[in-house]
């Protein structure tokens, strides 16, 4: 259903009405992060958030928006 978001164990994955994914979760400042664009696939969204959450375990984290570099945007 469009517009709906699933809560995961990290994260959240919400499909757009345009058939696209949204994923977003909140990191270690307790801001809410997005991911840089939207996502064709939901598997492509999850992996995103895997990548976010293995960052943030690993102590590597930074703000999306701060990166650079194409590790840092969805294909």
């Amino acid at each position: 259903m469009a517009g709906t978001s699933q809560h995961r164990r990290f994260g959240w994955i919400r499909k757009l009405p345009s058939r696209r994914y949204q994923a977003s979760y909140v990191g270690p400042d307790t801001a809410r992060h997005r991911a840089p664009g939207t996502f064709a696939a939901k598997i492509d969204a999850e992996g995103w958030l895997a990548s976010e959450s293995r960052l943030i375990d690993s102590g590597a984290w930074s703000p999306p928006g701060e990166r650079t570099g194409p590790a840092s945007r969805p294909t």
